[in-house]
């Protein structure tokens, strides 16, 4: 039986009002440098681990039904695609067929789609997908 490589990548997300300033705080920490990630409010740490450390303002739009992130959580992202909110979409009921829980509807944004999920235990994760053209 030969394995199939899955496109999913897990990061660490954090929620901050100063991302750029958290973001240098743990990149000093692991021996490692920040840089922009999808927009000019969010940054990546480039360290030599198998996963990412992600940094973001929460978006201020508003939506009255947004919720509040969470300060620390996983985010579970694909690759980019020039339709992320249908790759979400079909993300979203591949997980709810495992207990997942929605608990905020999937939404576009400039940079792709997120929605928010939680597991069995009530844990919060983002999904997210990146857009990218054709």
């Amino acid at each position: 039986m030969k394995c199939i490589m899955h496109l999913t990548k897990a990061s660490l997300l954090f929620s901050s009002s100063n991302p750029q300033k958290l973001a240098r705080f743990y990149a000093l920490l692991l021996d490692g440098s920040s840089c922009n990630g999808y927009t000019r409010s969010d940054f990546v740490i480039n360290i030599d681990y198998p996963c990412q450390f992600k940094f973001f303002k929460p978006s201020t739009l508003s939506d009255s039904d947004r919720i509040t992130p969470p300060s620390f959580s996983i985010c579970f992202h694909k690759n980019p695609s020039p339709e992320p909110l249908r790759v979400i979409e079909q993300w979203i009921i591949q997980i709810s067929s495992i207990g997942g829980k929605l608990i905020e509807s999937p939404r576009n944004d400039d940079f792709g789609a997120e929605a928010w999920m939680s597991d069995e235990q009530d844990n919060k994760f983002l999904l997210f997908v990146p857009f990218c053209s054709s």
